[in-house]
């Protein structure tokens, strides 16, 4: 019984994410289909233009969508994150890009990782760094 009702919450939650799209802020709207026909984009069932995951760790379900702003014909990468408490979203402006890189550019989950970064041994010579912990 457990498990049917998590699956349930899961459908349900899902569903706010991709049931006929999001419900974006009035300032923004998705790309047509028109605009995510590049060849490029047929490999992925969203067009590489949308990714489903849990970004902020709290176990529900979240968005990440390309946008485009209305008035300023600009292409925005916009996160949704769903609240525990109902039915309701927080939007965040993650990047504002130039329109024309929609025909280029997507968006696809990638799973955390390492990375290792190779510092050098003329360090001493670079300027300093805005952030004293970066390498």
């Amino acid at each position: 019984m457990k498990t049917l009702l998590s699956v349930l919450l899961l459908l349900v939650l899902t569903s706010s994410v991709y049931a006929g799209g999001p419900a974006l802020p009035d300032e923004y709207r998705l790309p047509s289909e028109d605009e995510l026909s590049s060849g490029w984009r047929t490999g992925n069932p969203d067009k590489y233009a949308s990714i489903a995951a849990d970004f902020n760790g709290d176990g529900l379900v979240d968005g990440c969508y390309l946008a485009v702003d209305k008035k300023q014909n600009r292409l925005v990468v916009l996160v949704a994150l769903l609240s525990k408490g109902g039915n309701s979203e927080k939007w965040l402006k993650l990047q504002t890009l130039n329109y024309e890189v929609l025909r280029y550019q997507g968006i696809d989950l990638v799973k955390p990782a390492t990375v290792s970064v190779y510092v050098g041994r003329d360090k001493e010579k670079r300027p300093p760094s805005l952030n004293p912990g970066a390498v």
